[in-house]
């Protein structure tokens, strides 16, 4: 089973996606916080991290950036899930940290778990 590591500061979207992706049959643990996240990694290797962009404290940009500077982390994979477009991100910060997609708060349930799973077939 596919371990998913879903990071977002909003509760009640954490738990829409997360039984959405339990359906569909990952394993989902919830982060809710940027802290919160790496603290987690320091007990987990999730095949995957569901990262928001915009939270309070520490943003998902900083996030990606220390799971990249660690050297048991960095090859992690990591999609933001966002409301931003991935221009507003910025591409050479999507391509230099290895973020493999940028997907949107605003989807359809489909949508959502197609894209985990081309993620996790990659």
């Amino acid at each position: 089973m596919k371990k998913v590591l879903l990071v977002d500061d909003d509760l009640h979207l954490l738990e829409l996606i997360k039984t959405v992706l339990k359906q569909k049959g990952y394993s989902v643990v919830v982060a809710h916080s940027g802290q919160d996240c790496l603290d987690r990694l320091k007990k987990m290797k999730p095949d995957l991290i569901l990262l928001d962009v915009m939270m309070p404290d520490m943003d998902g940009k900083e996030v990606a950036s220390r799971i990249r500077a660690n050297p048991e982390t960095k090859d992690l994979k990591i999609a933001f899930l966002t409301v931003m477009q991935k221009y507003d991100i910025g591409i050479e910060f999507m391509e230099k940290h290895n973020i493999l997609d940028c997907l949107t708060k605003s989807f359809p349930q489909e949508d959502l778990l197609e894209k985990v799973d081309q993620i996790l077939q990659k």
